[in-house]
């Protein structure tokens, strides 16, 4: 009973912070890359650039525009996060930028569905770092409930680094493969409907009420 409680409370918890992110941005394809862009960095600061490396549409082009990143720009999975901790703020600052040239060169539609799986990232996200800072879940928890649902069960399965083994799970993963499949578990989601997402969600939030040790 309480692990249910629990679980509705959460599940209430990031629905009603989730509304309140959509209401107030959800308008973007009317808007500009640059203003889009400006108000996910203002908002969700670091994540918006773990975003530009992680997303596939995204993440080569942002390697090369920094010199002595160069190197990472290869099939190897390198963790957005770590990427990020490096660049400093002129870096971060050229990035976008430089981003936002080259998704203004893209055609209306394109740049559109782009922009928005740019916002629904940093959205996502945020609400991980919710369940995992505020609630106490591990990333390790999200993974392990992700691989447990179809949508998202292939993640774990697809990963860059792993070697090929039909019994791969969280616990014969390394702390990279744990990195890629947590980042493109994002990757996936942001890539949903809305209402595809809130009903994942609930899978997800479902699963860690009733297994969380």
């Amino acid at each position: 009973m309480v692990k249910i409680l629990a679980y509705l409370s959460l599940f209430s918890f990031l629905a009603i912070n989730t509304y309140f992110l959509l209401i107030a941005d959800d308008n973007i394809e009317q808007k500009n890359v640059s203003h889009t862009l400006s108000y996910l960095e203002q908002n969700y600061q670091d994540c918006l650039f773990e975003c530009f490396y992680a997303l596939q549409e995204t993440r080569p082009f942002a390697i090369i525009q920094v010199d002595r990143l160069v190197h990472l720009y290869n099939n190897a999975w390198t963790e957005p996060d770590k990427i990020v901790a490096m660049l400093n703020k002129v870096e971060k600052q050229s990035l976008i930028s430089k981003l936002t040239s080259y998704i203004e060169e893209k055609d209306e539609v394109d740049r559109s569905i782009l922009l928005q799986k740019i916002t629904n990232w940093c959205r996502v996200k945020k609400l991980f770092s919710v369940i995992d800072m505020d609630y106490g879940y591990k990333k390790s928890d999200l993974i392990n409930a992700t691989s447990k649902l179809g949508p998202t069960s292939y993640i774990i399965d697809n990963l860059s680094a792993q070697t090929a083994q039909a019994d791969m799970n969280i616990n014969s993963m390394s702390a990279l493969e744990e990195n890629e499949a947590y980042y493109k578990t994002i990757n996936h989601i942001a890539g949903l409907k809305i209402d595809t997402q809130f009903d994942l969600y609930s899978q997800i939030f479902k699963y860690l009420a009733t297994n969380k040790e």
